[in-house]
């Protein structure tokens, strides 16, 4: 929507008319537009006015609960997560662009987060099809992980997303690719929605 001011509160309802004239509502909605100053726990990465040229520099800044990640587009390195991040925390592309994540030197990483934390890590493309490391590895962790809206590339035989001892994962609208384009072991538990994982083991 155009010409909104920020800090005020908007709220949207979705309808449906249907052939015989009826309407069905099917959902309501609020959201409250950023104001031109971004909040404390907003952090930047890339682009002209990025405060941080990557995201594992800006994954050293975050301290705040509810701290967010907004990612200009580019190529950046890989990045490792750990029980360090805030109670709740986003790692999100901004829709300025495209934003790969170049796994030559390693996978993303998620280790050990501990119960009670959540991770959300949205609109990313991970991976290279000519690397050694699969895209994304989670390990040990007793968090709730929400990939959302990423397409996670494994390396050569290498899975996209791999899942070790991780029982809170939730994919949705994701694509994952490689040998197998998601793989689970250690007792993991996964809940897949509306996404494409090629294969699975």
């Amino acid at each position: 929507d155009l010409g909104l001011v920020g800090g005020q509160a908007y709220f949207y309802r979705l309808s449906e008319l249907l052939l015989n004239s009826t309407t069905n509502v099917l959902a309501f909605a609020s959201t409250v537009p950023l104001s031109g100053t971004l909040p404390i726990q907003v952090l930047t990465v890339g682009g002209l006015n990025g405060q941080f040229a990557n995201i594992g520099a800006a994954l050293a800044a975050v301290t705040l609960p509810g701290s967010v990640i907004r990612v200009n587009s580019g190529t950046y390195p890989p990045f490792a997560i750990d029980d360090t991040i805030p109670p709740s925390f986003r790692i999100t592309g901004d829709s300025s662009g495209s934003v790969f994540i170049d796994t030559t030197t390693g996978p993303v990483t998620v280790d050990d987060l501990l119960f009670g934390q959540s991770l959300h890590i949205q609109g990313l493309f991970i991976g290279q099809a000519s690397s050694t490391h699969p895209g994304l590895v989670i390990t040990n962790s007793e968090a709730s992980v929400f990939l959302d809206e990423l397409s996670v590339l494994g390396g050569i035989g290498q899975p996209g997303i791999n899942l070790v001892g991780s029982r809170f994962v939730t994919i949705q609208r994701c694509a994952c690719d490689g040998t197998p384009g998601l793989r689970a072991s250690g007792n993991s538990l996964v809940s897949l929605g509306r996404s494409a994982t090629g294969s699975f083991e």
